[in-house]
């Protein structure tokens, strides 16, 4: 059978066409997905993580105006703050107030939560409309690090540590700070007596006092909290119960979230709108001074 000239020209436009579609799968599958990821790598990583977060609050001011040129209002200007706020001046109060109104709803509609919007009604003034990003704060250099799971690493330690702290606060129900690699939990647990860390078997120990009955509901209860509330591993050997470091047997590093760090970060956030925007008009709220948990608890030793 003869093939014309056109059929020809189809088939290859469609061959074409599906080796374009799948080139970026070939080379994708190239790459040797199974080696492990370095410092290098794992910095490029990180600098890509703070740069989306830093479009997302580029993308929130870019929003914001064209929502107003959807609805009809003209704001004088827009400006970002430092702690990510974002307030809006307008030239009348009808025109804010029809933000007030209306951006809300619009806000909470946005399908990606961390960037949903919302106004801010203890703020701003009649000509003025605050908002603010569910995202919170920027991240800022050192919230995301890179470490690798060994012992030589300070910051893996420290990672370790606190989840030692932790399960220890868990088992005494009170808070307890692990900085070494035995703690001993002794009258504070009715169950175990110490918690280790083994460096050389990767693991969290918790050595069960003698007489233990480890099938009474209390004990039962006790891993089911460490499981449920720490949301750590538990496997039984004997009358020991070990936590390991990793659950996957390749893990060669991890990106810590330094949530000390974000967490400060948020509050000088908050405090900086508080004192700059926050008007009470009761009298109690007028006088009560703004500060930070430090701050209040050199107050109250004084």
């Amino acid at each position: 059978m003869e093939i014309r000239r056109w059929q020809t020209t189809l088939i290859i436009a469609v061959i074409a066409l599906t080796l374009y579609n799948i080139l970026p799968t070939l080379f994708y599958y190239a790459k040797p997905l199974k080696q492990p990821i370095d410092a290098k790598m794992a910095e490029a990583i990180i600098e890509r993580i703070e740069d989306r977060v830093g479009q997302l609050h580029t993308d929130a001011a870019q929003w914001l105006k064209s929502y107003c040129d959807l609805i009809g209002t003209k704001p004088r200007e827009v400006v970002q703050e430092s702690d990510g706020r974002f307030a809006l001046q307008f030239s009348s109060a009808s025109e804010a107030n029809q933000i007030k109104e209306k951006l809300p709803r619009a806000g909470a509609l946005i399908s990606f939560a961390p960037s949903q919007l919302w106004v801010d009604p203890s703020f701003g003034d009649e000509k003025c409309v605050v908002v603010h990003e569910r995202l919170g704060a920027k991240l800022t250099d050192q919230t995301l690090q890179f470490t690798t799971n060994t012992a030589s690493s300070e910051l893996f330690r420290k990672v370790i540590w606190a989840r030692a702290s932790e399960i220890a606060s868990l088992l005494t129900q009170e808070p307890c700070t692990v900085d070494s690699d035995t703690y001993t939990l002794g009258k504070k647990n009715d169950h175990f007596f110490r918690l280790s860390v083994n460096w050389d078997q990767r693991n969290i120990t918790l050595s069960v006092k003698p007489g233990t009955d480890l099938n009474a509901q209390a004990f039962i209860d006790t891993l089911a909290n460490l499981r449920f509330v720490c949301n750590e591993v538990v496997n039984q050997e004997g009358t020991v119960f070990k936590i390991p470091f990793d659950t996957h047997p390749d893990t060669t590093g991890y990106l810590v979230l330094d949530l000390e760090k974000w967490a400060a970060s948020e509050q000088r956030r908050l405090i900086h709108s508080l004192k700059a925007d926050w008007r009470p008009t009761h009298f109690d709220l007028s006088s009560m001074p703004i500060v930070s948990p430090t701050d209040y608890e050199a107050l109250t030793s004084t």
